[in-house]
């Protein structure tokens, strides 16, 4: 098999630089393709390539047709086509010409064309997808193509009438690809339509991102048509859409009033709805307005950045007060048309912004995202529109909370701490929604420091949020302490004993710092108070080591704050406390107010109790160290008087019993102060020689 190639400057064949190539058989088909031949045989089929090298084709006696198709071959093989790639000739994907005798194939742009005795058939090349049948009027029977890069003309013989000289020429045109993409377009095959409008337009082309945009809109339209809102969601984010065109597919849903009559009038007699779209299903109109959300939301955004700063330098007041009206792409395919009645930036801010709150309560969005929308900067919306929707959903939760930022944002304090206060006290069944309402309670008060709004309003957070509000009151002193404390905590733990808010905050008061005798004295009144009624105080003496759950817990709390604190009143706490079974903190406070002789006197009646005198003794070493004041010769004195007082005492007595107890006291007296003298008989600095002699009874 010889190579030849044309040469325009000799206008002759001459020897191509290929070497020559043995073929083993006369051919029955030759396709050639840059530097593979495929050469068909009745015996042997093989691929040879240019530099020698050759393939032979497996079952090649069954392939009675191939043609070169883009970058792969086409095997015809009893109606069906096997692609096999060029560069590596393997089967890939198949065609299905269908059972017609097939008269030759064709390739023509991205179309596969093949002529069959009565049928013109066109594919898609890229999928093989069966695009167009072209069926010849009876009796015609097709003979030829020829196909260049802008026409194809195939002839058809037509054998009608006894006549076989009647031969028919035709041309398959393409249709103008704009009405190609619609139709593919229309059909959903937004990939098939890219690739149409990539054949026809180059990348270099300055329209061809206004042609996409223009396909990815009607592609968008033509998805929503078919209630297919996620791929229309992902389109219409592509595209200048027009949101009015959306909005008012929703108006039934949405209850969007019609300020103008031309518009409602046009609206009306499109009769497109969402309503119409979905059948009227629930869960479809859901979904369509989780898309017309997403899609304003985005729309919102490019409003407020990138064509703020185009239109208006960036100024938001300049462009609230344009009346430039704002162009959008429009589609073919679009459900409304609202290019009649455009509208300047507020009206179109306003409109977004109500429509997307609506949309978000009869979703049930998450009370941030409502909040998110009314509390930017740039919230304005449509009140009378709002308002109305508002107040016929006022049972729903997300309606009350829009209603109550809203509230705010317009300044009105009180309706808004009234809707606050509802979901507040809600903490045991919501807990977020309730951590939101203190928050934006505390917000207010704090900002307002209003008087009047934090008398009326405080009450709940005090009893959800007690430590928190503490903090705030503290913090802001919008009312006098004493009032806060006496007439709003006291009302509070009237009605609600349980949550002991006055205990609660005057600990809090004073761990924060307070250094006010009078708040440092009434925790210590309570603490004794609650103390006395958990044990009465005329009981015995009893050791604070032996104390157990809610005795021990405030006793702790007290005996805490008379130890570390130097701000209370300790007259007023030793008189609470005096002969009570709190003997302990009575001569911590005897010690205090330097009335050692009382407490001397309360130890050694702790000691006789016990039979053990260790605590008075510590006692007067304490002082004597801390002090330099010697108390052995006080303590020694007040045994000597007791035991004194009991010796007199045991002839009074009328039982034995009494006699055996008051004996047994006048022996433990007696023990105690020969101990005494034992310990500190030859220390004349800690024990008076004198006092000694003076004080010894006179029995001994």
């Amino acid at each position: 098999m010889k190579y030849m190639e044309y040469n325009h400057e000799m206008r002759k064949f001459i020897d191509s630089k290929y070497d020559e190539s043995f073929c083993p058989e006369l051919p029955d088909l030759v396709e050639w393709y840059k530097d593979w031949i495929l050469i068909l045989a009745k015996k042997k089929s093989v691929f040879i390539s240019t530099a020698g090298k050759k393939i032979n084709l497996d079952n090649g006696d069954m392939i009675t047709y191939a043609k070169s198709v883009g970058n792969s071959w086409v095997m015809y093989m009893g109606g069906t086509g096997i692609f096999m790639d060029k560069n590596n000739p393997l089967p890939q994907n198949t065609i299905d010409f269908g059972y017609k005798p097939l008269i030759c194939i064709m390739n023509f742009k991205n179309f596969v064309i093949s002529l069959h005795d009565s049928i013109l058939k066109v594919f898609d090349g890229s999928d093989s997808a069966n695009i167009q049948d072209v069926q010849f009027d009876h009796g015609g029977v097709g003979r030829f193509i020829s196909v260049n890069s802008k026409h194809v003309l195939y002839l058809v013989q037509n054998f009608s009438n006894n006549n076989p000289g009647n031969f028919l020429l035709f041309e398959l045109k393409e249709l103008a690809f704009e009405k190609q993409v619609s139709k593919l377009l229309t059909e959903e095959k937004h990939e098939d339509a890219m690739g149409i409008l990539n054949n026809n337009i180059s990348s270099s082309d300055e329209d061809k991102p206004k042609v996409l945009e223009k396909i990815f809109l009607d592609s968008a339209w033509v998805y929503l048509k078919n209630g297919n809102f996620i791929k229309a969601l992902q389109h219409f984010k592509l595209t200048n859409y027009d949101p009015t065109s959306l909005i008012f597919l929703f108006q039934n849903e949405l209850k969007i009033p019609m300020q103008d009559p031309a518009m409602k009038k046009y609206i009306d007699n499109q009769k497109n709805s969402i309503e119409m779209i979905t059948a009227n299903n629930q869960d479809l109109i859901k979904e369509g307005l989780s898309m017309l959300c997403e899609l304003l939301l985005s729309k919102r955004n490019f409003f407020l950045g990138l064509f703020l700063q185009t239109y208006s330098g960036g100024d938001l007041n300049k462009a609230l007060q344009s009346n430039l009206k704002i162009q959008f792409t429009q589609s073919e395919h679009a459900l409304l048309n609202m290019s009649s009645f455009e509208m300047p930036f507020l009206k179109h801010l306003c409109l977004i912004n109500t429509v997307v709150i609506k949309i978000m309560i009869l979703s049930k969005y998450k009370y941030t995202h409502i909040k998110e929308v009314i509390d930017s900067e740039n919230f304005y919306w449509n009140q009378e529109d709002l308002n109305s929707f508002l107040n016929n959903c006022e049972s729903s939760n997300e309606a009350k909370l829009a209603t109550a930022y809203i509230y705010e944002r317009k300044e009105n304090w009180e309706s808004a701490l009234r809707i606050w206060q509802e979901f507040g006290q809600k903490r045991e069944s919501d807990l977020e929604l309730s951590i939101e309402a203190y928050e934006r309670t505390k917000k207010i008060l704090t900002s307002t420091k209003d008087k009047d709004l934090f008398k009326e309003f405080i009450s709940w957070p005090l009893s959800k949020f007690t430590e928190q509000t503490f903090q705030l009151y503290l913090n802001t002193e919008i009312i006098p302490i004493e009032y806060f404390y006496t007439s709003i905590i006291g009302v509070i733990d009237k009605n609600n004993p349980d949550l002991n808010l006055k205990e609660k905050f005057l600990e809090f008061y004073i761990g924060s710092g307070c250094s006010n005798e009078r708040y440092h004295t009434m925790v210590c009144d309570l603490y004794i108070d609650k103390l006395f009624r958990l044990k009465k105080p005329n009981l015995e003496y009893a050791d604070p080591s032996t104390f157990e759950g809610a005795t021990k817990q405030v006793y702790d709390k007290l005996n805490n704050i008379v130890r570390s604190s130097v701000y209370y009143n300790k007259l007023h706490v030793l008189e609470k406390v005096r002969d009570s079974w709190m003997m302990d903190l009575e001569v911590y406070l005897y010690s205090q107010s330097n009335m050692h002789t009382e407490a001397i006197s309360k130890l050694i009646a702790i000691g006789c109790s016990e039979d053990n005198f260790e605590k008075v003794e510590k006692y007067c070493l304490d002082v004597s160290t801390n002090s330099k004041t010697e108390l052995y010769g006080e303590m020694f004195k007040m045994l000597t008087s007791q035991y004194e007082i009991c010796v007199k005492g045991l002839s009074n007595c009328k039982t034995d019993k009494d006699k055996v107890t008051v004996q047994k006291q006048i022996d433990t007296f007696k023990k105690q102060m020969l101990s005494v003298l034992k310990k500190y008989g030859d220390n004349t600095n800690k024990l008076d020689v004198f006092l000694v002699l003076e004080c010894l009874p006179g029995d001994w």
